[in-house]
C-alpha cells in the first residue's frame, strides 16, 4: 500500500486538557483512586477523549489498572483491557468487586485483628533486595507481617479492601525514590528525591487508611456510586500476543495510553506493589516482555549511541502494535494515543512522526496532534512543566 510521506497531523494547542491529564486529577470515586497507579493518565482524560468517538466497543491495549475502563463504564462503552503487569488486572477486578463488600465482614475482620493484638507474623518470608530498600527496617517487617495477614483473608472482595489499604500505607511509609531518567525539554534530567514516611510507623498508617476508606466506602455506598462494570473485561497479557487474537475491526475505537520511553522503569517501579501482592515473581518472569523504556549506563551501553538503539527497539514494538491496533478498529473508527515525547541527548523526538509512516501504511490517517502547551512558550506552572512533552495523537482508520 503506497504512503503519503507528506501527511502530519494538525497541531493544536487544547490546554483545557491539562488539568485533566496529570497525575494529580481528582478521579470520579474514592474507590478508582484506591485502585489506581499514579500516572499522567487519567479517568477525565479517557472520558473526554471518548465523548470524541463514534459507537460502543473500545479497546485499550495499554490498559493498566482499567483507566480507560473506568471511563467506557460511565460513559456507557463496552470496553476491552490489555495489560501485562499481573496487578493491573488484578486492581481492576478490585474496583469491580467492592460494590459487594460486606462492612460487617470487614468490621469483624478488624475486630479479630484488634482482639489477637495485631497482626503477626511466624514464618519466613523473601524479600527482593530493591523492595527491601524501600522501607524502614521497622516498616519493611510490619509490612511483611501485613503481607500474611491479608493474605489469609477469606472472601475476595474484603481480602481485596484490606490488600488496597495495605499497599496505600506502605506507599506512604516508602523513604525514598529512585531517579526517574524522564527529562524536561533541553535536557534537563527531572528525579525524585528521598522523603519522610508520613507516619511513624506502618501501623499507624494502615489504621489511618483503613479508617479512612471505610467512610467513603459507606457513603459510595450509601449513593449507590459504585457501578458494576459488567460491560467491561480486562485480560492480563502482552498486547503483542493478545491483539492478534481479537476480530478485524472489531473495535469502534481505541484510546490508550501507552508506556513512554525514557520514563521510569515499570518493573522497579511496581515491584514493590507486586511482592505485596504474592505476584513479584510473575512480573520478574514477564520482564523481558516490556517495553524498554528506560535507558542508563547500567545497562552496559553508553552515549547517545546505545539511547539511540534502545529507542529504536522500542519504536520497533510500538510500530508491531499500532499496526494490529489498525487492524482491529472498524472503518471510520477512532485511535486516539496518549504518549510522551522521547528525549535522546538534549533532542526531543516526536511520537507521533516515527509512528507516521506504520499508521499511513495500515489505513490510519492522521487527525491532529493535541498539546497542552507550547514549546518555550515562557515560564511554564508546575502543572504544564510536568507534561510538556505529552501529545494526544488521533487517527482515524480509513
Amino acid at each position: 500500500m503506497a504512503t503519503d510521506r507528506t501527511k502530519r497531523f494538525d497541531v493544536m494547542v487544547d490546554q483545557r486538557l491539562l488539568r485533566m491529564a496529570v497525575s494529580l486529577s481528582p478521579e470520579p470515586e474514592p474507590h478508582v483512586r484506591w485502585a489506581r497507579i499514579a500516572e499522567g493518565y487519567s479517568v477525565r482524560l479517557a472520558k473526554e477523549l471518548l465523548s470524541r468517538c463514534e459507537g460502543h466497543k473500545v479497546l485499550d491495549p495499554f490498559a493498566g489498572t482499567g483507566t480507560t475502563l473506568v471511563a467506557a463504564s460511565e460513559a456507557g462503552w463496552e470496553g476491552l483491557g490489555i495489560e501485562l503487569m499481573p496487578m493491573g488486572a488484578l486492581r481492576f477486578d478490585w474496583m469491580r468487586s467492592w460494590k459487594e463488600v460486606d462492612i460487617a465482614e470487614l468490621a469483624g475482620t478488624v475486630e479479630a485483628l484488634k482482639c489477637n493484638g495485631g497482626w503477626h507474623c511466624g514464618v519466613a518470608c523473601p524479600v527482593p533486595y530493591r523492595v527491601a530498600n524501600m522501607l524502614s527496617p521497622g516498616d519493611m517487617a510490619q509490612a511483611i507481617a501485613l503481607r500474611d495477614f491479608t493474605g489469609r483473608i477469606g472472601p475476595f472482595p474484603e481480602r481485596s479492601f484490606f490488600q488496597a489499604a495495605g499497599l496505600l500505607a506502605i506507599r506512604d511509609q516508602v523513604k525514598s525514590f529512585e531517579p526517574l531518567l524522564r527529562t524536561a525539554r533541553g535536557g534537563r534530567w527531572k528525579t525524585r528525591s528521598d522523603k519522610r514516611p508520613k507516619y511513624d510507623c506502618l501501623e499507624n498508617a494502615f489504621g489511618m487508611r483503613m479508617f479512612k476508606m471505610t467512610l467513603q466506602l459507606l457513603d459510595s455506598q450509601e449513593r449507590g456510586a459504585m457501578t458494576e462494570m459488567s460491560e467491561q473485561d480486562m485480560v492480563c497479557g502482552s498486547a503483542l500476543d493478545v491483539l492478534p487474537t481479537l476480530g478485524e475491526g472489531s473495535f469502534d475505537s481505541v484510546v490508550t495510553s501507552p508506556p513512554y520511553f525514557d520514563g521510569f522503569d515499570y518493573t522497579d517501579e511496581y515491584l514493590l506493589d507486586h511482592w505485596f501482592l504474592g505476584l513479584d515473581h510473575d512480573l520478574l518472569e514477564r520482564g523481558d516482555d516490556i517495553f524498554p523504556t528506560r535507558f542508563g549506563e547500567e545497562d552496559g551501553i553508553d552515549g547517545r549511541c546505545g539511547m539511540e538503539d534502545e529507542l529504536e527497539r522500542y519504536m520497533d514494538l510500538q510500530r508491531e502494535a499500532l499496526r494490529e491496533v489498525a487492524r482491529v478498529v472498524r472503518p471510520g473508527g477512532t485511535v486516539f494515543y496518549v504518549l510522551d515525547d522521547a528525549v535522546v541527548g538534549e533532542e526531543d523526538v516526536n511520537m507521533g512522526r516515527e509512528l507516521m509512516q506504520t499508521a499511513l501504511s495500515s489505513g490510519l490517517e492522521p487527525v491532529e496532534e493535541l498539546r497542552y502547551s507550547k514549546k518555550d512558550e515562557g515560564a511554564p506552572s508546575r502543572l504544564r512543566a510536568e507534561r510538556e512533552r505529552t501529545a494526544i495523537y488521533r487517527w482515524e482508520r480509513v
